[in-house]
């Protein structure tokens, strides 16, 4: 399992990777919309999204620059399988994100999977 595919960001990825590079950080978690697309046209956002894409694996993509950032996976259970989901839970988990979180968009529950109290909180 890796982290990155070198140089290939996931779709909407290249802003949030700019503005790090300038040496800034989202005010809020990054949204990482998974099999679904932003439904409305972006804005400037303290929570901005990034997009894996329905045909897209998540090992294809370079997910490194969410290093310390707090991520949020916002996911559709009808759309996006649980394996589907753990695949992409390694990959952020390997980029090492501060804390990540899980939010089901249909259920209206959410989990963690990282924390900064507790570190790990779920076996992938």
């Amino acid at each position: 399992m890796s982290a990155a595919s070198p140089g290939k960001l996931p779709p909407f990825g290249r802003a949030v990777a700019d503005v790090i590079r300038r040496g800034y950080r989202p005010a809020g978690a990054v949204r990482v919309l998974a099999d679904h697309w932003p439904a409305q046209r972006l804005e400037r956002t303290s929570y901005p999204p990034v997009v894996l894409p329905p045909e897209g694996k998540p090992e294809a993509f370079d997910w490194r620059f969410l290093a310390g950032l707090d991520v949020l996976v916002m996911l559709r259970r009808r759309l996006t399988s649980r394996e589907r989901l753990r695949s992409l839970l390694r990959c952020l988990l390997a980029a090492d994100p501060r804390r990540l979180l899980v939010f089901d968009l249909d259920n209206h529950r959410s989990y963690w999977v990282k924390s900064v109290a507790r570190g790990l909180e779920v076996s992938l």
